[in-house]
């Protein structure tokens, strides 16, 4: 297996399955760009802190920056991280506000009609405010609770094109 040695930008934390998505932002070694990384962590694996003291892996939000250390697992850009090092806590994502009308809901997900484009809204990790619908129901049914047809406003963070991870939604009837 060949080292990997490269700073990355999380992408996304999945804590129960012990992986985290990220995107190339420079590797130090191999000088390749890789787009997306799927990085293994197992119980062996030391996440740190810019401190140097270690952290838990839920503590990772999509937009931060890391240092990887690892082995690259076969042609696929895995890797099987040694160590995982936070290189800050600043959020290295653009920050945006939409206006639109909810077209389609899940419970994960919300789809905002915004002029001609539509866009998808998902749940900021660290969490989401909500105004205009019932927290409980919210909670139960997640963005199915917002009726379609609603206008709303939503604030967060763009992680993709049509991807905005939102850490407010207002719902205007």
């Amino acid at each position: 297996m060949a080292e990997f040695v490269g700073v990355l930008q999380v992408h996304g934390v999945l804590p129960s399955a012990q992986i985290i998505h990220a995107r190339s932002v420079q590797t130090a070694r191999t000088r390749q760009d890789v787009s997306l990384v799927s990085i293994a962590v197992d119980r062996r694996t030391r996440i740190l802190s810019p401190q140097g003291k270690p952290i838990p892996l839920r503590q990772l939000m999509p937009g931060m920056r890391v240092r990887v250390r690892g082995e690259r697992r076969g042609t696929s850009g895995d890797v099987l991280a040694s160590e995982v090092r936070l290189l800050s806590y600043e959020i290295h994502l653009r920050r945006l506000r939409v206006i639109g009308r909810a077209v389609r809901s899940s419970k994960t997900e919300l789809v905002v009609q915004i002029g001609k484009r539509t866009m998808r809204i998902q749940r900021w990790p660290g969490g989401i405010r909500i105004v205009g619908v019932d927290a409980k129901a919210f909670q139960k049914r997640g963005f199915a609770a917002v009726p379609i047809g609603a206008n709303l406003q939503a604030r967060g963070w763009l992680l993709e094109d049509d991807l905005l991870l939102a850490s407010h939604l207002h719902v205007m009837r």
